[in-house]
């Protein structure tokens, strides 16, 4: 299983595909809750929840080489509105809001000896 980060989100020229993000990644929702009061001084309150959806997604055992390849990716896409598809074939269209300094090396990997990193990217977007 694949997730792939294309751009632009309408007619992609460019495309980046990573394997599945790590088990427990997070989806973080603003949520509002209005109160009002009527005029017979009654309280009461409802939810609001945006459509917009922060994913924060968790890439471990990355390689030197794929990390370029994010960087090189996520520098030609800034600013720009990117799709996502995502391991379960949903597709988003948002931006990204990591940026490419917050991508760190931590060691080698013993068997190939070459280096890996683990990364969170944050994507702020709308499911379609």
């Amino acid at each position: 299983m694949s997730v792939t980060f294309e751009h632009p989100y309408d007619t992609p020229t460019l495309t980046l595909t990573l394997k599945a993000p790590s088990l427990g990644n997070s989806e973080k929702f603003d949520i509002k809750t209005q109160f009002h009061v009527t005029m017979d001084n009654t309280p009461y309150s409802h939810k609001k929840t945006p459509v917009k959806h922060t994913l924060l997604l968790n890439f471990g055992f990355m390689t030197k080489a794929k990390i370029d390849e994010m960087i090189t990716f996520f520098n030609t896409s800034a600013g720009d509105q990117i799709r996502y598809t995502d391991q379960d074939s949903v597709v988003w269209y948002g931006y990204m809001l990591t940026n490419q300094n917050d991508f760190s090396m931590y060691g080698n990997l013993c068997a190939a000896s070459k280096e890996v990193g683990d990364i969170t990217l944050e994507f702020d977007g709308t499911p379609q």
